[in-house]
């Protein structure tokens, strides 16, 4: 007998720590996160938020026995601010003064 061993979805983790959130939200716990009333019926009716992204707190090529572990994820808001940061971040840098030849 053969017996073949499978390596977890990353996203595997992502969704036990999403339905962990509802299960606590829906048994009256606290939250890993304080949520706002909409935020906290979005999550019990869809079973995310949208305006929250889960994210691993520790890197899984680092530490892979971590990769379906649940309690590495943590949920993070996403503000227009974030988005709006992550996006200049990878634009190269550029001279403001360059008609002054100081670049």
């Amino acid at each position: 007998m053969v017996l073949i061993f499978r390596s977890p979805s990353p996203q595997l983790a992502v969704r036990r720590a999403w339905a962990e959130e509802r299960d606590r939200l829906s048994s009256g716990l606290p939250g890993t996160v304080e949520w706002s009333s909409s935020e906290t019926e979005e999550l019990l009716s869809r079973g995310s938020v949208s305006s929250y992204t889960a994210r691993y707190l520790h890197p899984p090529e680092t530490y892979p026995a971590l990769l379906d572990d649940p309690t590495n994820v943590r949920f993070f808001k996403d503000t227009k601010r974030t988005r709006r940061n992550s996006k200049t971040r990878r634009r190269s840098h550029r001279c403001r003064k360059w008609w002054r030849g100081l670049c």
